[in-house]
């Protein structure tokens, strides 16, 4: 079913046994359901014995056959049997000097260039970049020209020279089979190339026998016309080589034998692109090049010099008369049929400025809009004040969970106050930017002054930071107000001059207020520094024989900060009896302290009475 085409059968075999056979079996298959195979042909007329005269493509007359080129016609092509050559029958129509060329005129000749292998692929890129230079050109009154209208002389004249030669393509004869007689080794050749024009990629068959012999021919061969939109030449290469993959990619899916893949190309841009990972480059380039490697992975890629590169003719485009006897088109460069060794050598690609402006560059984008901007561009999307703070919550709970992994998410239900709240500051916190920038800048950027405001006097004793700090500042409004000093910088700082007071040293009565406040300030850091180093190191137990927990006081004094401190007693004599108290009891002996639970104290009373 591979070799069936519409309603017709074209296979073959490796010799006569194995298609006759295949003939018989085939007839007979076919023949169950009805369907009476006629026109068969074979460049072996052996392998056609027992077919009827009547079904075979070329009769002969009592052994005779009066045409000296019998030949058969299918899928666009010309196959001579008893020569086993393939071969074109364009029809073209006559063109006269005074015949008026149109649009019209022209893409219908073009039509008729039907080549689906590629085999004339040079010649017929120039009727492509003909083809594209009619949609292109203006009349006179620059609007595109008709169907009917006809072309410019200068254009027009080209096509006539054009023209005339076309029905040199029907003297072109070309060998059916490509592959050597009882080869070893088959290759793949594809060659690609770009020109402003077009690019394209022709691919050649390498076969190798056991003999050492080695053939080479063209089996196949694409091209494209450059985009109207200008493109860089080692783009065009790029799409050059995008369409040799894919020819390449064609041809080894139909063809049954076993092939490796070698691919050429005279752009050190593209060999340098295709070396790297697609995500270093362009979007372009990046598109391009991980298409070619996947579909070229485990072949080669290699540089030839643009002279031995066949390609070049079809990214060019030549004149009809030019490719019927062009060997190098029809066979390739001359090394091919040469040992690897004496194949150009790819050499590693020198790194130019053509294929690192094609790098991808990670861009900062700042924008100049203000945040105003964008606080009325997003507050005036909501019509209620409710709205406006639900959806804020929406975006900030989104994007909360894109930063935590996905593993680590757990499942959101109906948005909770806190998010609600959260977003509420949020947007207040855009307002205040918006509204308070200045304040908030200085802020952001300052010490006591930035929350209070600047200070013109600062009062403080005589303490030696402060005169310090006193010096040091005084020394800067010394150098600020120099003349060597920028203008500018001097004026405006100026107007921020401190003047720092001092009282009498160990005087803090002449202080007033301020050293009040400090008093009190001082009160109230002991008392939180006491209840921070009096916080239990270890667990409370519930046990009233335990002793009191260890805390961070233990180890700067000795016992607890928070304790009642009492003077210390040295008790040689039997402790009375203390009626019913609520707080704990002391035992101060030999200097030392401990507290004890009320048990505690009556065990030890009654030691002591000897009861």
């Amino acid at each position: 079913m591979d070799d069936t085409y519409m309603d017709d059968v074209i296979t073959g075999a490796n010799d006569v046994e194995t298609a006759t056979q295949m003939q018989i079996q085939l007839n007979a298959m076919l023949s169950r359901g009805g369907f009476q195979l006629r026109k068969w042909a074979s460049n072996c007329p052996a392998a056609l014995a027992g077919i009827p005269e009547e079904n075979l493509a070329i009769r002969t007359s009592d052994g005779i056959n009066l045409d000296p080129d019998p030949a058969v016609k299918t899928l666009g092509l010309t196959w001579i049997p008893s020569s086993d050559i393939l071969r074109f029958q364009f029809i073209i129509p006559s063109l006269d000097s005074d015949t008026v060329l149109t649009k019209r005129s022209v893409l219908s000749v073009i039509a008729t260039l039907f080549d689906p292998l590629g085999l004339l692929g040079a010649a017929i890129t120039t009727a492509k970049i003909f083809m594209q230079l009619l949609w292109i050109i203006r009349d006179k009154n620059e609007q595109p020209l008709n169907w009917d209208q006809p072309l410019p002389p200068m254009v027009g004249e080209s096509w006539r020279r054009f023209h005339e030669q076309l029905p040199m393509l029907n003297q072109a004869r070309i060998e059916r089979c490509v592959i050597i007689p009882e080869s070893v080794d088959v290759e793949l050749h594809c060659f690609s190339d770009a020109s402003e024009k077009a690019y394209g990629a022709c691919l050649y068959v390498r076969s190798t026998d056991a003999d050492g012999r080695v053939k080479v021919r063209l089996l196949s061969s694409k091209s494209k016309v450059a985009p109207l939109k200008c493109q860089t030449i080692p783009r065009l290469e790029l799409c050059g080589a995008v369409l040799a993959a894919q020819l390449y990619e064609k041809v080894r899916t139909s063809i049954k034998t076993s092939a490796n893949g070698y691919f050429w190309t005279d752009s050190t841009c593209v060999l340098r692109w295709l070396q790297a990972y697609p995500t270093t480059w362009t979007t372009f380039v990046a598109n391009r090049t991980a298409k070619i490697q996947s579909i070229t992975e485990g072949c080669r890629w290699s540089h030839v010099p643009g002279i031995q590169n066949p390609a070049d003719l079809i990214s060019r485009g030549i004149a009809p008369q030019d490719i019927i006897d062009n060997q190098f088109w029809w066979r390739g460069p001359t090394w091919l049929e040469e040992s690897s060794d004496k194949w150009p050598r790819s050499l590693e690609p020198l790194t130019s400025g053509e294929e690192e402006s094609e790098k991808r560059r990670t861009i900062i984008a700042t924008t100049a809009s203000s945040v105003s901007e964008f606080n009325q561009e997003y507050i005036s999307k909501f019509s209620s004040y409710n709205d406006l703070i639900r959806r804020t919550a929406y975006w900030l709970r989104l994007m909360k969970l894109l930063r935590t992994p996905i593993t680590s998410r757990n499942d959101v239900g109906f948005l909770t106050t806190s998010e609600l709240r959260d977003a509420e500051g949020t947007l207040v916190r855009l307002v205040q930017k918006e509204v308070f920038a200045e304040e908030l800048k200085a802020i952001s950027s300052g010490r006591f002054v930035a929350r209070r405001g600047l200070c013109t006097n600062i009062y403080s004793d005589n303490g030696t930071n402060f005169v310090g700090a006193r010096n040091q500042l005084k020394d800067l409004l010394k150098l600020l107000k120099s003349n060597d000093h920028n203008s500018a910088v001097s004026k405006e700082c100026a107007k921020v001059g401190i003047q720092w007071h001092f009282i009498p040293p160990s005087a803090p009565h002449f202080g007033g207020l301020w050293e009040a406040a400090v008093r009190s300030t001082k009160h109230h850091l002991l008392r939180v520094e006491a209840c921070l180093n009096s916080r239990p190191l270890t667990p409370l137990s519930d046990d009233p024989n335990d002793l009191e927990p260890l805390t961070p006081a233990h180890f700067l004094i000795g016992t607890s900060l928070l304790s009642i401190p009492e003077p210390e007693l040295d008790v040689t004599a039997q402790v009375q009896t203390i009626g019913s108290k609520a707080f704990p009891l002391f035992v101060y002996t030999n200097g030392s302290s401990k507290a004890t639970s009320s048990s505690q104290y009556r065990r030890m009373l009654y030691a002591n009475s000897g009861g």
